[in-house]
């Protein structure tokens, strides 16, 4: 009794060991934000019920549940979203090293090891899978935690076989709990479909001693199997979208994709020895046969030679290298997928390379193999954990996976054109639009890369040049409502509000959900004088899921073409909505302020300095209305006090000076305006009083 608590205590320990070691070499990721398709997809859950964001999003049920959660419990708080992803593989590995465990155990006798070997050993494959820097893109990128999930229950279903199969009943629970992990890996993701060949090879290579057994011993489990794959409503909407697939090319026929895999695969596998240069988007470039044809055969080769030693042997080693390419055979074989290679595919099938890998030391003779493992493979665990640490870092923003990627594939368009979107961001046009231009090079017409050059140009008022790639998006991509919209904006700057009508319109008939195509449509309504069918349109814009942005938006644009009653009952409107919202109070108060209606701005204003003391421009405006009342000695002192908390306030130093000016007293009012000046020295009117007051103190 007392040997097996101690046997037990050491499982728990080691698997303590995993769990740390995961959670320590991506402890740096918590920080790390939302890039690509993670925006797309978080899209998705604001505004939105349960049942329409699992069961109607068109994406993985559980990849949505789990991201409906993260969102209802942090919102936008990335830590959480990093969690969960790490829990996930952290799981994944503890799940896999109990696996191995149980199946090593199982064995023992057969393969000559002693519980001692057994368990160092298991715990070094698992430790070596959990940390290897291969899987960041599936733990760090975080709509890819899709693939830990799918991983996850992959694992689980397997372990319960296990046990079903080590407890000796035909109607072990076991088998429904494998099934229903099953269930759940098709909700995490298709690739899921890959287990039902490899239960098969699994049990004949490590479970049962004849074919026969697989199918007569487990009945129940094989039952329920059969079950699932004729039941409509929960297997055959994944099966269809699976075998779906194949029909839809991605602009890649599957002779082609089928043909450049091999290649793919061998990469994976070097990557797997030797994770250097690792990629975030290869857009491999696909050969033809003859080119492919010395991969094909080493490919075919490897998988010949698994298949006989397994069939014949039953050797550990080949059992799982044919599982390794089962793992991979859902994508990264005929069916083609929008990409050639990505590296989270690897997910799993990096598990099942390892464990083969490590297997081969079954064959070193008995007094080497805790050597080896420890001396050897440990400090290969500690080299991979440190690449994983420094590859998270690649994932610390959007502009570091992107430059990184570029680095790798300099001649990869997309990275390029997402590389010049985050130059744009961060208000480098000159590098953002060298980066639209070279991919453009490299692929004419991508229209995204035509759309963001447009966008480039626009900023800095080239609107012909805007519009001519504006123009040639739409031509490569006639549905794009995105080019549409910024031609729309474009005419909007040029005055020409019928032709912006035209392309607000067009793009709305093909995104009319879209809260960007309704904003814009309102926009256009607005100048055309139609404001009840433009507030229309603004309220649709916000239903869409952009909210109070789009009404902020609104009344700034109606501000900016002077419709001054218009923005102001927007701000009003938004400011009652929100009344702690400092930007949509003081916009109100600004309104009425305008509007000669003193009480009622003061009143707002007052309230602002109450929440934010340091509210510059409020006390600037307050000391506007004090000035109106003729009440001097009030607006100094709250001029004063705008210029005491930002001495950079053009503004207040102008308003202060104008104030000094109209009581005769020139020398304050000249280094008011001297300040005001040295702040903006074009403005004509500050420059106009500084000339005044230095006449009448006689500077020159």
């Amino acid at each position: 009794m007392n040997g097996k608590n101690k046997y037990s205590r050491e499982v728990l320990f080691y698997s303590a060991i995993l769990f740390t070691a995961v959670f320590a070499v991506y402890g740096n990721t918590f920080s790390n934000p939302f890039i690509f398709d993670d925006t797309i997809i978080l899209k998705e859950i604001p505004g939105r019920t349960f049942y329409d964001v699992v069961f109607h999003s068109g994406w993985r049920p559980l990849l949505m549940l789990s991201l409906y959660i993260n969102y209802h419990l942090t919102g936008g708080a990335v830590w959480s979203y990093h969690l969960l992803n790490i829990l996930f593989h952290a799981a994944s590995v503890t799940a896999f090293f109990f696996l191995v465990l149980s199946v090593v155990n199982f064995n023992l006798h057969r393969w000559r090891l002693s519980r001692k070997e057994g368990i160092l050993f298991v715990f070094t494959v698992a430790l070596l899978w959990g940390v290897h820097p291969l899987n960041t893109e599936s733990v760090t990128y975080m709509v890819q935690r899709c693939e830990a999930m799918m991983g996850f229950f992959f694992i689980l279903t397997l372990f319960f076989y296990t046990a079903g199969h080590i407890s000796g009943k035909k109607f072990s629970y076991f088998y429904l709990l494998s099934f229903l992990s099953i269930l759940s890996g098709f909700a995490a993701k298709e690739a899921m479909i890959a287990i039902f060949p490899v239960v098969i090879v699994f049990d004949a290579a490590f479970l049962t001693s004849d074919w026969r057994g697989i199918f007569r011993k487990k009945l129940f489990f094989w039952a329920l199997i059969v079950f699932l794959l004729f039941l409509p409503a929960l297997f055959s909407s994944f099966l269809f979208k699976f075998i779906n697939a194949a029909f839809d090319d991605y602009g890649i026929t599957v002779f082609s994709y089928a043909v450049n895999q091999p290649l793919v695969i061998l990469h994976y596998i070097a990557l797997s020895f030797y994770p250097v240069n690792l990629c975030f988007d290869y857009v491999w470039s696909l050969k033809d046969f003859n080119e492919n044809l010395p991969y094909i055969l080493i490919v075919f080769f490897l998988i010949l030679s698994s298949l006989y030693f397994f069939i014949k042997n039953r050797l550990p080693a080949a059992s799982l290298g044919v599982i390794f390419f089962l793992l991979l055979a859902p994508r990264s074989s005929f069916v083609p997928r929008p990409d050639s290679a990505v590296e989270h595919r690897m997910y799993l099938p990096l598990a099942a390379l390892i464990l083969t890998v490590l297997s081969l030391f079954y064959f070193f003779r008995h007094r080497y193999r805790v050597k080896v493992l420890l001396l050897v493979f440990l400090p290969v665990a500690l080299i991979l954990g440190i690449l994983t640490f420094m590859r998270n870092e690649t994932y610390s923003s959007a502009f570091t996976i992107w430059k990184d990627t570029v680095e790798k594939v300099p001649l990869n368009p997309r990275a390029l054109n997402y590389l010049g979107i985050e130059y744009h961001r961060k208000g480098k046009y000159d590098k953002a639009e060298k980066c639209f231009k070279r991919a453009l090079e490299l692929f004419p017409d991508y229209d995204l890369a035509c759309n963001n050059l447009g966008n480039i140009y626009a900023l800095q008022n080239k609107l012909d040049q805007a519009e001519i790639y504006y123009k040639k998006a739409i031509s490569v991509n006639r549905s794009f409502a995105d080019a549409m919209c910024n031609l729309s904006k474009v005419a909007v700057r040029k005055g020409q509000i019928s032709e912006a009508y035209y392309w607000a319109e067009k793009a709305y008939k093909f995104k009319p959900g879209e809260g960007d195509t309704n904003l814009q449509l309102g926009k256009v309504f607005l100048l055309m004088g139609e404001k009840d069918k433009a507030t229309e349109y603004f309220v649709r814009a916000a239903e869409a899921g952009q909210g109070v942005s789009v009404m902020l938006k609104a009344a700034q644009f109606a501000e900016k073409y002077g419709m001054i009653d218009y923005a102001g009952q927007l701000y009003q409107n938004l400011y009652r909505k929100y009344p702690d919202n400092i930007t949509f109070a003081y916009k109100s108060a600004n309104f009425f302020l305008l509007r000669h209606k003193l009480d009622e701005a003061e009143k707002i204003l007052k309230n602002i300095i109450k929440k934010n003391p340091d509210f510059h421009m409020a006390y600037n405006d307050l000391g506007v209305i004090a000035r109106k009342r003729k009440n001097l000695l009030q607006a100094e002192e709250y001029f004063r006090k705008a210029v005491s908390v930002n001495q950079d306030y053009t503004a207040a130093h102008f308003n202060l000076g104008l104030l000094y000016y109209q009581e005769k007293r020139y020398s304050c009012a000249y280094r008011q305006f001297k300040t005001a000046l040295e702040q903006i020295p074009d403005n004509k009117k500050i420059l106009k009083f500084y000339n005044l007051t230095a006449e009448k103190l006689n500077h020159k």
